[in-house]
């Protein structure tokens, strides 16, 4: 059995060091493609603002299902609520499975 190890990409030197661009790229490239997750380093986020979004995720995700249930969209909009088996990302790569047992909170910028 293999392990499954997420990359970590140090993002630090985008803004100061532009011929780290491409290898930035590249290493975020390279994770999504192949890994499907990465952690970000170097991002300049404070600390007070990441645990803060940490304990509301923790907050949301605690709640029953039904009160989580009031916050999915329609799919063509993908932001909201995706409770487990309601996706099968493996599709994207040609593999039919069941549906994913994850959940996950989507968020972006309006479209």
């Amino acid at each position: 059995m293999s392990s499954f190890e997420v990359p970590i990409i140090d993002i630090a030197g985008w803004r100061s060091v532009p011929d780290e661009r491409t290898l930035i790229a590249a290493a975020i490239d390279h994770a999504a493609r192949n890994v499907g997750f990465l952690q970000i380093t170097g991002h300049g986020v404070p600390d007070e603002i990441v645990d803060g979004l940490t304990g509301a995720m923790d907050r949301f995700f605690a709640l029953p299902a039904e009160e989580k249930a009031r916050y999915v969209a329609p799919p063509e909009i993908n932001r909201g609520y995706a409770p487990p088996r309601s996706e099968r990302l493996s599709y994207s790569l040609g593999v039919a499975s069941p549906e994913d047992l994850f959940e996950a909170f989507n968020v972006g910028t309006a479209c």
